[in-house]
């Protein structure tokens, strides 16, 4: 079999055309993933923010809540300042961004703070329904909630350093990544 000069620059011309059509597909899903990747980082960048966000509010509301209270619990309570969970807490939104774009990690840590913050509202808002002038009982109350509020700070930090870890292992994840392109 004999191959004419015309054949063989066909056959070249139809496998570099095919090749060229290979490679052009693959950059091309290469950049796609790459593209939803980024976007998906964005939006888990963003929620984590507003997790750190709503984390330090809760932590910086709870906080002036224990010292005023801690000056004259009594007072404190029968003014009718408590403050309304909902008007500075929107867990279920967070809940269900963290389901979408969070790691299992951080939504559990989301949950174990949430817990806890629920816990030391529960204990305020029994308080505001229960004040009495009873300085033993009001002291009583008043020790618990501490407790309660010393263990939601700590779920805070707990909190607050799962995040920054998703955040790290997403960031070196992108950086190998990258690398290898």
């Amino acid at each position: 079999m004999h191959v004419t000069v015309a054949e063989a620059a066909l056959a070249g011309a139809a496998i570099t055309a095919l090749g060229s059509a290979i490679a052009g597909l693959m950059i091309q899903r290469a950049t796609s993933s790459r593209d939803h990747q980024a976007r998906l980082w964005e939006k888990q960048a963003a929620l984590y923010e507003e997790v750190l966000n709503e984390v330090s509010l809760v932590t910086k509301k709870r906080i002036e809540v224990m010292a005023e209270l801690t000056d004259d619990p009594i007072e404190f309570i029968s003014s009718g300042e408590l403050p309304l969970q909902s008007a500075y807490w929107d867990k279920l939104s967070l809940l269900v961004r963290l389901d979408m774009f969070g790691s299992q990690a951080v939504k559990r840590a989301f949950l174990f703070f949430s817990g806890l913050q629920e816990e030391w509202y529960d204990s305020l808002a029994y308080m505001g329904e229960h004040a009495s002038n009873d300085d033993e009982e009001m002291s009583d109350a008043v020790s618990m909630l501490k407790l309660r509020a010393d263990k939601a700070l700590s779920a805070d930090g707990i909190l607050s350093e799962v995040v920054y870890d998703d955040i790290q292992r997403v960031r070196e994840r992108r950086r190998l990544r990258l690398k290898r392109i």
